[in-house]
C-alpha cells in the first residue's frame, strides 16, 4: 500500500503509464519483487509489464555476476515506466532493467524500491 501512496503523490510516478517488474533470480516470474510489482500495478491501475530474464545467482549471493544483456521487454514502451523491485543490493538489476526499457522506446526510466541493504 505504501508503494501505491508513494507513486500517486509524486507526480513523476503518477504520470508514468507502465510499472516495470525486475525479475528474481529464478527467473520463473514469481519472485517477491515482480509480487509488490504486480500488486501495486493492480493498486494504481498503471499497465503492468513483466521484465523476462534467465535463472541467475542471487545478487546477494554474487554481487560481481554480470547481468549486461540478460533481461528483455515483451512489449514496446511509450512514455515513461517505474521499476519496482523489493530490495535495492548494488542497483545493478535496476540499471540493466532501466536500459532495457529504455531500448524498448521508454521516454523516461524512474525507480521506486521497497528496501535498501546496509552495506559495511
Amino acid at each position: 500500500r505504501r508503494m501505491a501512496n508513494a507513486i500517486w503523490s509524486h507526480p513523476v510516478y503518477r504520470d508514468a503509464p507502465y510499472l516495470i517488474s525486475v525479475p528474481g533470480s529464478s527467473g520463473r516470474g514469481n519472485s517477491t519483487g515482480e509480487q509488490i510489482a504486480r500488486l501495486v500495478a493492480a493498486e494504481t491501475g498503471k499497465q503492468f509489464i513483466q521484465t523476462v530474464g534467465p535463472a541467475r545467482p542471487q545478487r546477494k549471493a554474487d554481487p560481481t555476476f554480470d547481468v549486461s544483456g540478460l533481461f528483455s521487454l515483451p512489449s514496446m514502451l511509450s512514455g515513461s515506466c517505474v521499476i519496482i523491485d523489493d530490495v535495492w543490493h548494488t542497483g545493478a538489476t535496476c540499471v540493466e532493467v532501466a536500459r532495457t526499457a529504455k531500448l524498448a522506446g521508454a521516454d523516461a526510466v524512474y525507480g521506486l524500491v521497497a528496501a535498501r541493504t546496509m552495506r559495511n
